[in-house]
């Protein structure tokens, strides 16, 4: 097996093991996600996964979003399941008219790397409320370790592509955009919203 197919595959993986990680609530049914949030995802996760492979020609470099973007919607039905509605604020809004932008941009120019590119900058603004969220509460519920899992995935995701150069450097937005983001949250959770420390039983 070639060393980017196998990179792409592993990057796969760990993003499903981030997802269950991040989401054991939901996969032990103790919680319902919110459907209009998931939906909002579930449409920019298959945008940007569709304008991906399209301007990439490459199906081995959409492996990963391909899996992403199925977590993302299977949650979506899930919550359409659990039936939680809530409504969309301010800025889901404002990410959900980036990605109507992107349709259009790429209706309009068939341009699917312009659109890909905003739908980039819509899933950027999508990381504020928690990265925003964990720096004002010292106690956060958040957890490091699946930011750092996924961060890592996105890496991998960038060398696949690297391993595959066909001189697009549109294409490394994605991976690396989202690698440094989820970074940054894992950080910020460690440093600042972490769990408490453990008391010592010998005090």
């Amino acid at each position: 097996m070639h060393l980017s197919i196998f990179l792409s595959f592993l990057a796969s993986f760990l993003q499903i093991v981030a997802f269950v990680i991040y989401n054991k609530q939901l996969i032990r049914g103790l919680s319902k996600p919110k459907i209009t949030s998931w939906g909002l995802w579930a449409f920019l996760s298959f945008l940007s996964t569709a304008s991906y492979i399209k301007f990439t020609g490459d199906i081995v470099k959409g492996i990963m979003p391909l899996t992403i973007s199925s977590i993302v919607i299977f949650t979506f039905f899930y919550a359409l399941h659990a039936s939680k509605f809530s409504k969309l604020n301010k800025l889901d809004i404002t990410v959900l008219l980036f990605g109507i932008i992107s349709i259009f941009v790429w209706w309009l120019y068939r341009s699917a790397v312009s659109a890909n590119l905003i739908l980039q900058l819509s899933a950027a603004i999508a990381y504020i409320p928690t990265l925003s969220g964990v720096w004002k509460h010292a106690s956060s519920n958040e957890k490091f370790l699946p930011w750092f899992i996924w961060s890592i995935a996105y890496i991998l995701a960038g060398a696949v592509v690297i391993l595959r150069w066909t001189a697009q450097y549109e294409a490394l937005v994605y991976p690396f955009m989202h690698a440094l983001l989820s970074a940054s949250v894992g950080v910020l959770v460690f440093r600042r919203g972490g769990p408490p420390p453990k008391k010592d039983p010998s005090l």
